[in-house]
């Protein structure tokens, strides 16, 4: 008892003694290049310089400060960005830059100085300007980087709660911020201990009657996840529902209206639920509260009948089989005969790997699914798959389905065969060369993007599959305007935009495995069977492609992307 004792004082005396506490982590002594190709500069020569472009910042370059301020950030950067984010004085679209960057470098993990101080230091001071924000400010944009960091970074934060339901039963904010307001609530409520209190209560009623998509939404979601014990008596939240779902309009093919990015302040647009949206989230809270969630019998009707009503053409081979809309289009055989070809071609490329699926991996029949619009295509995707909706297409590993949608004019970079040549080549990697799915095990223990996307973009291009390999020529033309060529180590280790959120590099990824298939084929046949027999590591990927090292490859890769922009 008395060594107990001694060492409980001599603990409590460390802990009052000046510099006992642990130092946050340093920064390294090192850090990377700055590299801000979308900013105004390619390049800066430090984090004041840095910060001090931030009124000029769109979307991405936003994103590349936040990656070149984290190892070399200080406590002095994030509170000029808590200055910024907090004065009105500054215009809105600065104040949300520095709100975003606030997150990122609260992204960093714990061991990062940027992290730390983020978690530690000012974890306080950012969750109270973000609830000021929510209870102050009108901006769409600046409020939702003020929900996005309450609702992940800061969760839960239950001081945000009343302004998380102002928002998202008020008529004056933006559809979107009210769905992202009206999830986090939800999100809050599903953290309290037992019985529902009375405004969280109240708070899912009057959020499924709100003529807003997305709060119903996101009721009809709470009441799919909320414990029983949460609920209380199911019958009565049974009948608030399938009151909800008798007054719901009749099912619609929703047509274009335009595409908002390009019309808005920032590159990307977050789209919003939609009454299909809420209808389906309707139909699974309907099938929890029966206690059918498993086989979803309602949810699965909706989805069924929506497929019958949007993609009423249908083509079949035997080994895929093409559904699109509307009813009087003639161009079925023509698209299923661009994947089939693209998916030809993608295990060419390959070499020995493509010569065989993986045992298990390919799917008996490629189900694709082209809808007549991008509004219908989105509506889908949202109602009925956990995918992200902004997209110009998916290739779906579980289920072996490709989603896309026909264009129209100016709405996309992409046409929709270009699209279907992409995707149809992810479908080939993940059958013959990516062993596993997204959420399995490991699936991402090496970063696979600059293969898997650089390949799909080669296939993209080649919109003549029985000639000579094709360039990108959007692509190439981006890289050949460039101020540098890419830096070959950080394309390999990219995450960002795979499988990490961000922006992927598709011209480096592009340029790189357009150039292996033209002068190194053979690169690209052992770097994928590397990957199919998962003993595919990074370190190795000299030796693998047959180079004595990093630099050599990159020169000569750099010196063929010269000779293309000639």
């Amino acid at each position: 008892m008395r060594l107990w004792i001694a060492i409980v004082l001599t603990s409590l005396l460390l802990l009052t003694l000046t510099g006992s506490r642990l130092e946050l982590a340093v920064n390294p002594a090192q850090p990377p290049p700055i590299r801000t190709p979308d900013c105004p500069q390619p390049t800066y020569p430090d984090a004041d310089a840095l910060l001090s472009i931030l009124p000029q910042a769109g979307y991405d370059c936003t994103e590349q400060i936040a990656v070149a301020l984290r190892p070399r950030v200080e406590l002095s950067h994030i509170d000029h960005l808590l200055t910024i984010a907090a004065d009105t004085g500054f215009d809105a679209r600065t104040r949300r830059n520095a709100l975003r960057i606030l997150g990122r470098l609260a992204e960093s993990g714990r061991a990062t100085r940027a992290g730390e101080l983020m978690q530690q230091k000012q974890a306080v001071a950012t969750r109270t300007l973000a609830i000021n924000l929510l209870e102050r400010e009108t901006d769409n944009f600046l409020l939702q980087d003020a929900v996005w960091l309450l609702d992940s970074l800061y969760y839960p934060s239950w001081d945000a709660a009343p302004a998380l339901a102002h928002i998202a039963l008020s008529d004056s904010y933006a559809p979107a911020l009210r769905y992202r307001a009206a999830r986090a609530r939800t999100r809050l409520i599903a953290a309290e201990p037992g019985y529902l209190r009375a405004d969280s209560r109240q708070f899912l009623i009057d959020a499924l009657h709100s003529t807003d998509p997305g709060a119903r939404t996101a009721a009809a979601e709470a009441l799919s996840f909320l414990r029983d014990e949460q609920l209380g008596a199911l019958a009565l939240w049974q009948q608030m529902v399938e009151d909800a779902i008798a007054a719901a309009p009749p099912l619609t093919v929703a047509a274009d209206d335009g595409d908002p990015r390009g019309a808005r302040l920032f590159t990307f647009v977050e789209s919003s639920p939609t009454a299909l949206t809420a209808r389906a989230a309707l139909a699974r809270a309907a099938d929890r509260l029966a206690g059918e969630w498993a086989a979803a019998p309602r949810f699965q009707a909706l989805q069924t009948a929506y497929e019958e009503l949007a993609l009423p053409v249908e083509i079949t081979t035997t080994t895929i089989t093409l559904r699109t809309g509307p009813a009087n289009v003639t161009d079925g055989q023509e698209l299923l005969a661009i994947v089939a070809s693209a998916y030809r071609q993608a295990r060419q490329f390959l070499g020995a790997s493509g010569e065989t699926a993986i045992p298990g991996e390919e799917p008996a029949t490629l189900r694709v699914l082209i809808f007549p619009s991008q509004a219908a295509y989105r509506d889908y995707m949202r109602a009925f798959t956990p995918f992200t909706v902004d997209v110009d297409g998916i290739y779906d590993a579980q289920t072996g389905t490709l989603y896309s949608f026909r264009r129209g004019i100016g709405q996309t970079a992409n046409t929709l065969a270009e699209t279907l040549r992409h995707e149809t080549s992810h479908a080939v990697t993940a059958a013959y060369v990516f062993p596993g799915h997204w959420l399995s095990p490991g699936y991402h223990n090496e970063p696979k993007g600059w293969f898997d996307e650089g390949l799909a973009e080669v296939v993209t291009a080649q919109s003549n599959p029985n000639g000579p390999l094709q360039l990108h020529e959007r692509h190439l033309a981006t890289l050949c305007a460039a101020p540098y060529k890419p830096v070959l180590a950080d394309l390999l280790a990219r995450r960002e935009g795979y499988d990490h959120y961000g922006t992927f590099d598709y011209p480096a990824a592009w340029a790189l495995l357009h150039f292996l298939l033209s002068e190194r084929p053979q690169a690209v046949a052992a770097l994928a069977d590397a990957w199919r027999n998962q003993t595919y590591r990074l370190s190795d990927w000299p030796r693998l492609a047959g180079w004595p090292d990093l630099a050599t490859a990159e020169a000569d890769w750099h010196a063929a992307m010269a000779r293309w922009c000639r």
